[in-house]
């Protein structure tokens, strides 16, 4: 499931696509959107901002900077679209005069998000920005790549343990054919007919 999830991310444009899905996403995980993308007004690197609790850190205010595909040399420091530039802007004007009252207090978790993967070639310039820039229990950096996000949409969205055991392998068959032109969708009303008309649920009260 991971796969057929990861190679969809892989295709997702950064605007109108991935941007849609990531506030979904963190609604889901329980950190709660607070800003969303918009055509034509000034980001300052931040596509998402959201706020909750991740991985038992408390509260935390996450500002997310959402790119495409697999990032490589040419993502990093090219244009006022680069990552470096995005990464950039959120530390010195997004920090500086976009933080709500409220969330001043807690730590922030600046996040590099695209449903691709980031490429050798720029590993040392990432890490050696976060190293630069991190302010321990203040300024955080994390990278959301299509492999995490993939696990977070199936643990927390899309979970094939809802399906009875037997229509899983029939689901992800279905989910890999999808795209086809010429797929007929048969697996997918025979699972609908099974689930709706014939499956034996037992004791629904329970």
């Amino acid at each position: 499931m991971k796969l057929i999830i990861r190679e969809y991310l892989s295709l997702l444009k950064e605007s109108k696509e991935l941007d849609r899905l990531l506030p979904d996403l963190l609604l889901m995980m329980g950190i709660v959107p607070i800003s969303h993308a918009q055509v034509g007004v000034r980001q300052y690197g931040v596509d998402v901002a959201a706020v909750g609790e991740y991985k038992d850190e408390g509260n935390t205010l996450f500002l997310f900077t959402i790119k495409q595909g697999d990032l490589g040399r040419s993502d990093w420091d090219v244009n006022e679209q680069s990552i470096r530039q995005s990464l950039d802007e959120i530390k010195d004007v997004y920090l500086k005069s976009h933080i709500l009252p409220e969330h001043l207090v807690l730590k922030k978790k600046i996040v590099l998000c695209t449903g691709g993967n980031l490429k050798q070639e720029i590993q040392q310039n990432w890490k050696g920005y976060i190293s630069k820039n991190t302010i321990e229990g203040e300024v955080e950096y994390e990278f959301w790549g299509g492999d995490k996000l993939a696990s977070f949409i199936e643990e927390f969205m899309f979970n094939e343990q809802i399906l009875p055991i037997e229509f899983r392998s029939l689901f992800r068959k279905v989910l890999s054919l999808l795209s086809d032109p010429d797929y007929d969708l048969s697996d997918y009303f025979n699972i609908l007919n099974s689930l709706l008309f014939e499956y034996d649920f037992g004791d629904l009260s329970k």
